[in-house]
């Protein structure tokens, strides 16, 4: 079997999450982060089932999503540090598919631009006055016309947090929307998804691993939450925004 550590997809900061179950090591123990079941599924690859798993989806092959004729949304969790989680949502019959667009996080985007797509961003932040400002839409404007060529009819569902980079993708004149975030519209949200069948293309391998590793809270105690941990959830949350959005739309039916 293979570990995270074989894995070219595992960014800096997941490598370092899962490194500190690892109950052996007594900086673990002593930070409180040990956790022998986590370090058997996460960091050693054993096929040992977590029991506070919330999804389980299936995995279909990209030629199959591609060929559903059907509208298409984007989802979008935004990370300057974190992953920004950008993926493609497409409904039919009580099914979800989900298409992975991008997992880098906004400083591993710019880090990785050549000279023309650099001066291209810099071309528009320098129309704000604000470097506040410029430096959250400059890289949104390129992620989304450039890298990612994201037809500006598509509805963008989006995390409410950054309204500035909402902005502009207005301005850019897509279709944005703020995801609605009410109080217990998390726990909302993975009841959605848990009522739809879900499946994932074989390209998406941060979705397949999110809906691996994304649990319910254990206590101290050992008592399992409601709650979801806060974490591997930078394309479940895009997912869960677009699904709340098809349920206000009345394409989701519910009840």
């Amino acid at each position: 079997h293979s570990t995270f550590k074989e894995n070219p997809f595992f960014f800096f900061f997941q490598r370092a999450k899962i490194l500190s179950y690892d109950p052996s090591n007594p900086i673990n123990v002593d930070n409180g982060t040990a956790n022998e079941m986590k370090w058997l599924i996460y960091g050693l690859g054993l096929k040992a089932e977590n029991p506070n798993r919330i999804f389980n989806w299936k995995q279909i092959d990209d030629a199959e999503y591609h060929k559903l004729n059907v509208p298409v949304y984007v989802g979008v969790d935004w990370g300057k540090v974190d992953p920004f989680g950008i993926l493609e949502v497409k409904y039919l019959d009580g099914c979800l598919y989900l298409h992975e667009l991008n997992y880098a996080s906004e400083n591993e985007i710019r880090a990785k631009l050549g000279e023309s797509e650099y001066l291209e961003v810099k071309k528009i932040e320098k129309e704000v006055d604000s470097d506040i400002v410029a430096e959250q839409i400059g890289i949104v404007h390129y992620v989304f016309s450039k890298m990612l060529k994201i037809k500006q009819s598509t509805p963008v569902i989006c995390d409410n947090n950054r309204p500035l980079k909402i902005a502009m993708l207005r301005r850019m004149e897509y279709d944005a929307h703020e995801a609605l975030k009410p109080k217990g519209s998390v726990l909302d949200g993975i009841d959605i998804l848990d009522n739809l069948t879900v499946y994932y293309t074989k390209s998406s391998t941060n979705i397949e691993m999110e809906q691996e590793f994304y649990t319910r809270k254990v206590d101290k105690k050992g008592h399992v939450e409601d709650d979801p941990i806060d974490e591997y959830n930078h394309l479940i949350d895009p997912a869960r925004y677009v699904a709340s959005f098809l349920v206000q739309q009345g394409i989701i039916k519910r009840f």
